[in-house]
């Protein structure tokens, strides 16, 4: 099976020129927790999760409205395509420790999102094309922290990228 029979279509997205009040509405309004960052051109430049909004509001002292997405978007995108095969996403997802990819389509443009979420219905609705998935690892590599997974035991500060 192909990341295209599984991702989600109506994909929500900002741009990197935009405050973080409208990406938070954005998400709001669509209810979720994550949006690719594309530029006007279709290109995907990066990510952005609520929980960017919500640190950059804590670790800042200025609105949100006065913060541009680029300032606090993560720029090293993991996508894959919409061909892809889904054990490879998923394989993907592991080894990054990411909950969501954008799939990229023709062209190098944004074609949708495939996420753990897509991954749990489908298996939940015992898809043909699921047999090699193994939902429960991937998302406890992903859970595993990043220092974890490098073998680090101390925290550091969150910082903005500048």
């Amino acid at each position: 099976m192909q990341t295209e029979a599984l991702m989600s279509k109506s994909v929500a997205a900002c741009n990197p020129a935009d405050s973080l009040a409208t990406a938070a509405q954005i998400m709001w309004d669509r209810d979720v927790g994550f949006l690719p960052v594309v530029e006007p051109d279709g290109n995907v430049v990066g990510t952005l999760t609520d929980r960017d909004i919500a640190m950059a509001g804590f670790m800042n002292d200025q609105p949100l409205a006065q913060i541009p997405v680029w300032r606090v978007m993560s720029t090293k995108v993991i996508t894959c395509r919409t061909r892809t095969d889904v054990e490879e996403a998923e394989k993907l997802m592991r080894s990054a420790q990411v909950r969501r990819l954008p799939v990229l389509g023709e062209h190098d443009r944004l074609a949708g999102v495939l996420s753990l979420t897509d991954f749990a219905r489908a298996s939940a609705g015992r898809r043909e094309g699921m047999r090699g998935i193994d939902l429960a690892g991937t998302l406890a590599q992903i859970a595993t922290s990043h220092s974890e997974a490098a073998g680090q035991t101390e925290r550091r500060s969150p910082e903005l990228r500048a």
